[in-house]
Order: structure tokens, then C-alpha cells, then sequence
């Protein structure tokens, strides 16, 4: 299941960490031991948390034999973008993605979601393809280091000019050809793709390890 959707607490105060408890508990009610953890703002800021913070999130599922497939840090609502022309955001970007490796190794998770950035719509996509394979091989390298595997996930045109399908993301994985970065589908995604799920599989072979199951319209979640 994808823990998110947290009302507003901090961590550090003990009302707030009962919060977290009620909902990582809501996990346990439900017979549910596999998470997907999307790392934002309140429960998780990745560029705000430390390792005592973060410690404190393992214990309590450690408590409720909850693990973490994934780690998945917000990067379409903030400003994180690792292919973007401003060297000083495409950095800072690519700073949280070296955080939520750090993160995703101490919650012993194996892979770490992201997505590709963008370039400005009016420049050729080929630039912010550079910039952001330049970027990812950096993040990749880290977390190969730690153990951890990057999962590519491909968003629609409107968000990206960069990985929008999954044509798009075989050839990034091919790229940077490291056996820590591997793609992952969202259901959503493919069918704003216009793409057959099936033929997605088919190309993308061992490489596609991991899955988002949502229903839409095909733009929008409704589970």
C-alpha cells in the first residue's frame, strides 16, 4: 500500500508521532506488512529530516513488522527538477535524491522512486535529456553505494519532456547502464501514453520492478 495522505504533525512532537502511529496501525488492522513510503512534508521532508527523525519512522514499523519497498520522495509538487537549465536548482535537486538514497538504506528499503525532471517546453528535448542523464548517473552511482536501486517511473507529457514513455525509459536505463537503475510502470501513466501495458512489459523485461495500480480517467487517481 502507498502510505501518504498524513494530516499535518511534526515528528518531533509526541502528538504528532501518535498521529504517524494511528496510521502505520490503520496498516496493521488491514493485514498490510509492504509499504510504499511517499516521503513529503509532514511525515517525511527529505530535505528537512535527519537520521535521529528518520530512525524514529524504522522503529515504529520495525515494531509493526511493516517494511518499505520503496521509498518515493514528492518531486512533481515541489521544485525538484534534475533536468532543469538553473544549474543551481538541478543540483539542489539532485542533493534530495542523494538524501532519500541515504534514507532509503537506513529504512532498508531496495529501491527509490524518481522521475526524470524536465527541460522548458520551447528549448529541444535533447538538452534536458542531457542534464538530466548527467544527473542520474550521479544519484546512480550513490546508490550503488548503499544498496539501493532507482526505479525510473515515466509521467505524462504535461509534467515531463524528458521520460513521458516507456520507449523513453528503456532507452534512459540502456544509457546510464547500471544494474541499480530499473524502471517501474504506472498504470495511470500507460494509458496517458496511449500504451499497451503488455508491449510495456515486453520491452522493458527484468528492468520493470515495481508497479503504481491506479484507476483513472486515465488523468486522476480514484483508489
Amino acid at each position: 500500500l502507498y502510505l501518504c495522505g498524513f494530516p499535518a504533525f511534526v515528528l518531533s512532537n509526541g502528538s504528532g508521532l501518535a498521529l504517524f502511529v494511528g496510521r502505520v496501525n490503520s496498516m496493521v488492522n488491514l493485514d498490510q506488512h509492504l509499504i510504499e513510503f511517499y516521503a513529503a512534508s509532514p511525515h517525511l521532508s527529505v530535505e528537512d529530516a535527519t537520521y535521529n527523525s528518520v530512525k524514529v519512522l524504522k522503529r515504529e514499523l520495525d515494531a509493526r513488522e511493516i517494511k518499505v519497498c520503496c521509498l518515493t520522495q514528492e518531486q512533481c509538487v515541489y521544485p525538484i527538477n534534475i533536468a532543469c537549465e538553473d544549474d543551481a536548482i538541478r543540483e539542489r535537486s539532485t542533493q534530495t535524491f542523494m538524501k532519500t538514497i541515504e534514507f532509503a538504506a537506513q529504512l532498508q528499503a531496495p529501491y527509490a522512486q524518481i522521475v526524470c525532471g524536465r527541460g522548458y517546453f520551447d528549448n529541444p528535448e535533447e538538452d534536458a535529456w542531457k542534464r538530466s542523464a548527467e544527473s542520474l548517473s550521479r544519484i546512480v552511482d550513490k546508490a550503488s553505494r548503499y544498496g539501493v536501486t532507482m526505479v525510473i517511473e515515466a509521467a505524462s507529457y504535461n509534467t515531463t519532456n524528458v521520460v513521458y514513455d516507456s520507449h523513453r525509459m528503456r532507452r534512459m536505463i540502456d544509457e546510464i547502464g547500471s544494474p541499480n537503475l530499473k524502471g517501474m510502470l504506472d498504470t495511470c501513466a500507460v494509458a496517458m501514453a496511449g500504451e499497451d501495458i503488455r508491449e510495456d512489459l515486453a520491452l522493458l523485461g527484468q528492468d520493470m520492478v515495481h508497479l503504481h495500480f491506479a484507476d483513472g480517467t486515465p488523468l486522476g487517481h480514484f483508489i
